[in-house]
């Protein structure tokens, strides 16, 4: 049972990484695209 749950508490920890890696991804392409919107303006 302790294996369960240590396997749980491990792809739990993974996940986390996972949506965070994605997050930061995501916030680096809006930057990207805001400034190239503000180029293409300017």
């Amino acid at each position: 049972s302790t294996m369960i749950i240590r396997n749980i508490t491990l792809s739990v920890e993974v996940s986390y990484e996972e949506i965070a890696t994605v997050g930061i991804r995501q916030a680096k392409y809006a930057c990207l695209n805001r400034m190239l919107s503000l180029a293409m303006t300017n």
